[in-house]
């Protein structure tokens, strides 16, 4: 074979088993636009899983804002020192969230920015407590309306408060350095904000946040971030109306701070109605004792008069004797005033007996009427004390003392309480509690799932009066158990 022939085959076997210059920019340009695509994803996961990690960070400090103030009847002041307590001494609108006041075991929430709406000098302070609701009451007898304190610090001041809040004007807001919000360059009114900071520094400044929360003045972003570029921080803001709906405060204020004060002045007009009935029915007695002595005085009247008439009767008799009948005629004219006189006395007995009869009638319902006096009087008293006391519990059913009402204890309005024995007896019902936890004991044994929600059987109830008591505080829920679940006698 010739020498150039097995030149032309070497040529050719390299070429064949080498890579060309083409080849190798199209496959460097797909693993470029790969690890382009990966560096985007991981980038875009990072981004998401700091969102989604913020986003819940805020609903936790957000939650725990609305059980702060269920129980205390305020919000907390900003934490001012980072030391993860609230700062009431100091005035400032903006600082960071107190997480450990708020019970948050992630010290990551402490690096929220946290404002809250504080207007000095006595106005709208939603991060202090105090009475400033003054329901309207009737006082005393005859009733005078009063808005007068009541010494009494609950849900009731608080709503108050968040009313009043909402009623701020954007000039107030700006004037004062209130807490508020900015939409579209507008200031709104909000009961609280939190932000976090993001993931950059958009701004450039050095500082994690960015936009308006940045400083201790009252402004913070709007909810919606205004699309800005400069800022990437996530704000939560809560606007008065909006926190007035989650914690029920129209329900609140319609029965504790305006039905029961509503009821308590009309019992004070009704209790006033019967007091002037009781003493209108005390005249008509004073009246019926003077008709009675009228007609005692007309009987004695009659009475003298028929004794006059007996006598000119007698005097006729004896001139018409010694006239030897001249003087006749004069003894029918004694006789006849006799007779009238005798109807007189008759009709004066008649009037005396009526008047009593109406002096035992008057007496009976001026009884009746002082009474009734009596009753709505106690009934009165019972309605204003019943208000003072919803003024007291407030819409949580927890007054400033931390003691739950009553009609909480026993799950809701218009129940009757337990017997005091019932939770000592045990007697109650299959999964229902008689302290009043619904859900019963679980009666299971470690390690035994099948057993972990099944409610304990309650002991055997020893006394069917007892029972019986229970069964009629509790029919409705009796009604709703299945069958067998009702205490059963030995």
């Amino acid at each position: 074979m010739p020498v150039s022939s097995f030149r032309s085959a070497g040529r050719e076997g390299n070429y064949t088993r080498g890579f060309s210059l083409v080849e190798l920019a199209i496959a460097l340009a797909i693993l470029s636009l790969v690890v382009l695509l990966l560096l985007r994803m991981l980038s875009t996961q990072a981004r998401v899983g700091i969102e989604r990690f913020e986003q819940a960070l805020l609903q936790r400090a957000d939650a725990a804002l609305t059980g702060f103030a269920a129980a205390r009847h305020r919000l907390p002041c900003p934490d001012t020192d980072r030391d993860g307590r609230e700062n009431c001494s100091d005035p400032a609108q903006a600082g960071y969230l107190p997480f450990r006041d708020l019970g948050l075991p992630d010290a990551r929430a402490g690096q929220l920015r946290y404002g809250v709406l504080r207007q000095a000098g006595g106005g709208v302070n939603l991060a202090q407590a105090g009475d400033r609701y003054y329901p309207l009451l009737a006082q005393a007898l005859p009733p005078a309306a009063a808005t007068l304190p009541l010494g009494n610090v609950n849900g009731l001041d608080f709503c108050h408060q968040l009313r009043l809040s909402a009623l701020l004007e954007p000039s107030q807001l700006t004037g004062n350095g209130l807490l508020h919000t900015l939409a579209n360059g507008v200031p709104r009114p909000v009961a609280y904000a939190i932000a976090a900071p993001g993931r950059f520094d958009q701004d450039g400044d050095g500082l994690p946040f960015d936009g308006s929360q940045v400083g201790a003045s009252g402004a913070f972003d709007g909810p919606q971030g205004g699309g800005a570029s400069d800022r990437d921080d996530r704000v939560l803001a809560i606007a008065p109306g909006q926190f007035w709906a989650r914690l029920q405060c129209g329900e609140g204020m319609a029965a504790a701070g305006h039905a029961h004060p509503n009821v308590a002045t009309a019992s004070r007009i009704l209790a006033q109605a019967g007091a002037d009935y009781a003493r209108v029915t005390e005249l008509l007695v004073d009246l019926a004792e003077a008709k009675v002595d009228s007609a005692t005085a007309a009987v004695l009247t009659a009475t003298a008069g028929l004794t006059m008439a007996g006598a000119k009767a007698a005097l006729a008799t004896a001139q018409a004797l010694l006239s030897l009948g001249a003087m006749a005629p004069v003894i029918a004219a004694t006789v006849a005033a006799v007779a009238a006189n005798t109807a007189a006395v008759a009709a004066a007995g008649v009037a005396l007996s009526r008047a009593n009869d109406a002096l035992a009638s008057a007496r009976a319902i001026a009884a009746r009427a002082a009474a009734y006096q009596q009753a709505v009087r106690l009934l009165s008293d019972l309605i204003v004390q019943r208000a003072r006391e919803a003024d007291r519990y407030g819409i949580f059913g927890i007054d400033d003392r931390g003691v739950v009402s009553q009609r909480r204890r026993t799950h809701g309005a218009g129940r009757d309480p337990l017997p005091p024995r019932a939770a000592a007896d045990g007697c109650g019902v299959r999964g229902f509690h008689p302290a009043g936890n619904n859900r019963g004991a679980s009666g299971h044994r470690p390690g035994h799932r099948r057993h972990q929600h099944r409610p304990r059987r309650p002991p055997k109830c020893r006394q069917p009066a007892h029972r019986q008591r229970i069964r009629a505080g509790l029919a409705e829920r009796l009604r709703k158990l299945p069958p067998g679940g009702r205490c059963r006698t030995r």
